[in-house]
């Protein structure tokens, strides 16, 4: 371990119990804590729909920590820029799932939207396979901590998805 000012401070920014691997473990005692450093949960590409998407797993309740907030909005950015250039299709993008598993039911929320769609086990691997059919949709002028039920007849929150 490096023996300077930066490893006798707290990082805010990284979390000590949820390294994710030994390389990221490796990261936080070694490295300078001025930069946010973390794992992503996935990454899929199917070559056959050109769609790319990248996932971070929450359970109900947890929010993404202040590095996710600050790094996740950036890959989505990347890749709508991919789409707009005809490299990635569209349905391609950074997703947040809400969930415990065995995943019976999950909501996923798209990174920089305030939409999210409630799935089912059998609609969640659906979409995380790549498939194009399942669209996360925008709230539009609802509240973007509000949440979409699978027939989007109310908005339904968080905590009323975990009861």
């Amino acid at each position: 371990m490096r023996n300077n000012k930066f490893h006798q401070l707290r990082n805010p920014m990284r979390n000590r119990s949820k390294f994710g691997s030994d390389f990221c473990k490796w990261v936080y005692e070694r490295c300078d804590p001025d930069f946010y450093f973390g794992n992503i949960d996935g990454i899929a590409f199917k070559k056959s729909t050109n769609i790319l998407r990248i996932f971070e797993w929450k359970h109900p309740g947890e929010t993404l920590t202040p590095g996710q907030r600050a790094v996740l909005p950036i890959l989505d950015q990347i890749i709508q820029r991919a789409v707009s250039l005809g490299i990635l299709a569209a349905g391609s993008g950074v997703y947040v799932v809400y969930g415990n598993p065995p995943f019976k039911k999950a909501i996923v929320r798209r990174v920089r939207e305030s939409g999210a769609n409630d799935m089912t086990a059998e609609e969640l691997a659906y979409f995380v396979a790549c498939n194009p059919e399942i669209v996360i949709e925008p709230l539009g002028q609802r509240n973007a901590a509000a949440l979409v039920d699978k027939n989007h007849k109310k908005a339904v929150s968080l905590r009323e998805f975990t009861r």
